[in-house]
């Protein structure tokens, strides 16, 4: 986020108390008046971003994901049903270890992805995940969000300069069915996946579930025969 603040003077960071814990403790540091800290409101820090991203500015609302479950109110109706272009970043996705379970980022794929307008994106290793914050800085025209776990990364090598290249967004069908049948995991979980799978799996960044302005209806066995073809 910092070499993406550093290229474009829109660019502004929000988080809820969590400074130390999301890592904007260091982009505040680098851009001490682009950094707000609202307190642990989540709710204020969701409308806060939309208000910013209605003036122009580009926020980046850095929140945990079982945390935003209290500002999804704020979501829905103050940022996706307005298309305003929001970036969530999304820590502690999937479980946490020693924070517990009430920091266990568990949901945040299913009520994200549900929003007509939201990107959701899912990288598999830090690299991706650079990436996934250079995407979101370039998409203006509607709300986006990213998911990432506690802890360190696997070692991937990084981009040039640590400043990552917008990826093509695209959208993705079945993708949670496909996860169930243990054919196409997604995010992280790619690294737990047997060798042979690993390739297949490098491009599922994107966890849209159904495009719906081309398919309303989609039987479950149609899924699982495109599911058992793309295997």
């Amino acid at each position: 986020m910092i070499k993406e603040a550093e290229a474009d003077s829109k660019i502004v960071a929000i988080h809820a108390a969590m400074g130390g814990g999301t890592g904007l403790n260091y982009f505040q540091k680098r851009f001490p008046d682009r950094c707000f800290d609202v307190g642990i409101a989540e709710q204020h820090a969701v409308t806060f971003a939309a208000g910013l991203a209605a003036e122009g500015l580009k926020p980046f609302c850095a929140i945990y994901s079982s945390f935003l479950q209290r500002g999804y109110d704020q979501v829905v109706h103050d940022v996706d049903l307005q298309k305003l272009p929001v970036r969530f970043a999304m820590d502690r996705a999937g479980l946490v270890g020693a924070d517990g379970p009430t920091h266990c980022g568990a949901f945040d794929i299913t009520f994200m992805a549900c929003l007509p307008n939201m990107i959701v994106m899912a990288p598999s290793d830090e690299a991706e995940l650079m990436n996934m914050v250079a995407t979101a800085a370039a998409i203006d025209d509607r709300p986006s969000c990213f998911r990432f776990p506690r802890g360190n990364g696997i070692g991937a090598d990084l981009p040039l300069n640590n400043k990552g290249t917008p990826l093509e967004v695209i959208s993705i069908l079945c993708m949670a069915l496909i996860s169930r049948l243990k054919v196409c995991p997604v995010s992280n979980t790619c690294q737990w996946s047997t060798p042979a799978h690993t390739v297949t799996l490098n491009h599922f960044y994107f966890s849209k579930l159904l495009r719906v302005s081309t398919c309303l209806c989609v039987s479950i066995i149609s899924v699982i025969r495109v599911c058992v073809r793309a295997s």
